[in-house]
C-alpha cells in the first residue's frame, strides 16, 4: 500500500523511491513507487474501501484511531515527531501523518535524536538528515557513527579497528580520532576507550573518571529478555553504554556492578546481568537465583528478591514482568503484583500500557472472540482498566501520543455460547 493507504504498490528496478509508475489492473489505476512492494495474497480489508496487510502496521492515537494505516512492514515510535519504518527491507522515516519525510532508501537507520537522524546507505556509509531529510554535517560520509547528544556525535571514518572522534553538527572533527572505541554521550558524559583504561569524558574531552580497561561496557542488548519486554521492537538500537541516574553498568570477569562517573565502584560486581537504573531501582539477576529477576537499590540493597522470569526497567512506579509461565502483569517498588493476569505486556509509556489479554478472558470480559486464538493487545491505564480496548495483534508505547499497532488478520466476533473450544 502507499503511504495514505489508498492504492497498491509492487517492487519495480532500480531504487529510486521518488519514481511513480502507473499501472492498470482489473480496470483500477494502480500508482507505486518502485522501492516498495507487498504481496497482494497477504492482503486483507481492513476498513471500508481500504487496504491493509496482514503483517503491516501503522499508528494510533490515544483514543486508538489511526492517524497513519498499518502499510509498514515494522515501524518504530516516534522522536521529534518522526517514526522510522520499514518498507520491503528498506528503512525511512514517517511524519505523524505516516507521510515519508526520508523515504525508505537506507540500508539501517537510527532513531532521530538532537533533531538529526543517522542513516546508513547501501554502499555501508552512514551519514546525517534533520527533521526535512536534508543531509546535514556538510553532507560528509562515515564509517561508524552514533546518535547526536547536545551536538556531538562519536564517529569513525576508516574501518573497524581505526581511531574514534566526535564530531559537530558541521561534520568537523570537536574531537579528533584518538580513541579505541567511543560510546555516544548520556548524562553529560561519555565512556571511550583508550589503551589499558577506560575513560569518562565530558562535552570538552576532559576526563571526569575512569576504569581499567579489562572491564567491558554492558550494552542493553546483553539483557537476557523476551520480545513481549522490550520497550520497542521495531526501533534500531545504537551501540550504547547509558549513564541512568549518575551510574553506569560493567562487567568483569562475567559478572555485572555498577560505576560512577568519577570511575569509583559504587555497588561491586556480583551480579549474573544487571539494567541500567530507572526510577531509583534496576532489575538484576543474582548467581544461583534460578535465571530470575529482582530489584536493588542504588546502595546494592536488594528491595525485591529475585522471584520474576523477566522485568523491565521501572517506569510510572512500576516494572512489566512475567509472573511465571502463564502469566504477566506489573509490580510496584515493593515487589508488590498490582496489576494481574495478563498473557502479554510492555511498560508503561505516557501514562499507558500496551497489554495483551488471552482468548478466555476476552471472552469472559468483552463477549468478543478472536477466530485465531489470541492473544489481542489494548492499552491499560494506572488502575489497570483498558482505555483502548483489545483490538490489535501488536501493540507499543505511546510516545508524543503516538503509538505503533499492528491490526488483527480477521476481525473480532461474538464469543461462542458455552466459550471457545480451542
Amino acid at each position: 500500500l502507499s503511504p495514505d493507504g489508498r492504492r497498491l504498490i509492487s517492487r519495480g528496478i532500480g531504487l529510486n523511491p521518488d519514481r511513480w509508475r502507473p499501472l492498470k489492473r482489473r480496470s483500477a489505476t494502480i500508482a507505486y513507487p518502485s522501492i516498495l512492494s507487498v504481496n497482494v495474497a497477504d492482503l486483507v480489508f481492513h476498513e471500508p474501501g481500504a487496504f491493509a496487510s496482514r503483517t503491516a502496521y501503522g499508528f494510533i492515537d490515544t483514543t486508538g484511531t489511526f492517524v497513519a494505516p498499518p502499510v509498514y512492514a515494522a515501524a518504530g515510535s516516534h522522536v521529534t515527531g518522526r517514526a522510522l519504518v520499514h518498507c520491503s527491507g528498506f528503512r525511512g522515516f514517517v511524519d505523524r501523518a505516516g507521510e515519508f519525510v526520508v523515504p525508505p532508501r537506507y540500508k539501517r537507520v537510527l532513531p532521530y535524536s538532537d533533531s538529526a537522524a543517522a542513516v546508513q546507505r547501501f554502499d555501508l556509509q552512514y551519514q546525517f538528515l534533520d527533521l526535512s531529510g536534508r543531509q546535514i554535517a556538510g553532507g560528509k560520509t562515515w564509517r561508524w557513527v552514533d546518535q547526536f547528544v547536545d551536538g556531538l556525535a562519536p564517529a569513525r571514518v576508516g574501518e573497524e579497528g581505526e581511531p574514534y572522534g566526535f564530531i559537530d553538527k558541521h561534520g568537523e572533527w570537536v574531537m579528533p580520532p584518538s580513541y579505541d572505541r567511543a560510546f555516544g554521550f548520556t548524562e553529560g558524559v561519555a565512556p571511550v576507550a583508550r589503551g589499558d583504561e577506560w575513560l569518562f569524558i565530558d562535552r570538552t574531552g576532559a576526563v571526569q573518571g575512569k576504569i581499567e580497561r579489562p572491564w567491558i561496557a554492558l550494552q542493553l542488548s546483553d539483557w537476557p529478555s523476551s520480545r513481549e519486554c522490550l520497550t520497542c521492537i521495531m526501533d534500531e538500537k545504537k551501540s550504547e553504554w547509558p549513564s541512568r541516574e549518575g551510574l553506569f553498568t560493567f562487567q568483569k570477569s562475567g559478572k555485572y556492578g555498577y560505576v560512577n562517573h568519577g570511575g569509583e565502584v559504587v555497588i561491586a560486581p556480583e551480579y549474573a546481568a544487571a539494567r541500567p537504573f530507572s526510577e531509583g531501582l534496576a532489575a538484576v539477576k543474582l548467581a544461583g537465583s534460578g535465571d530470575t529477576v529482582g530489584f536493588i537499590d542504588k546502595t546494592g540493597t536488594l528491595v525485591i528478591p529475585p522471584q520474576f522470569p523477566w522485568a523491565s526497567d521501572v517506569s510510572h512506579g512500576v516494572a512489566a514482568v512475567r509472573i511465571d509461565y502463564e502469566r504477566q502483569g506489573f509490580v510496584n517498588r515493593q515487589g508488590e503484583i498490582v496489576i494481574d493476569s495478563l498473557a502479554k505486556v510492555r511498560p508503561f509509556s505516557e501514562g499507558l500500557a500496551p497489554v495483551a489479554i488471552d482468548q478466555e478472558r476476552l471472552e469472559r470480559e468483552w463477549n468478543l472472540s478472536d477466530p485465531l486464538g489470541g492473544p489481542v493487545w489494548g492499552y491499560i491505564n494506572g488502575e489497570g482498566t483498558f482505555v483502548i480496548p483489545p483490538q490489535f495483534r501488536d501493540a507499543g508505547p505511546f510516545s508524543e501520543g503516538l503509538a505503533w499497532v499492528r491490526p488483527l488478520e480477521r476481525p473480532l466476533v461474538p464469543a461462542p455460547p458455552g466459550g471457545s473450544k480451542r
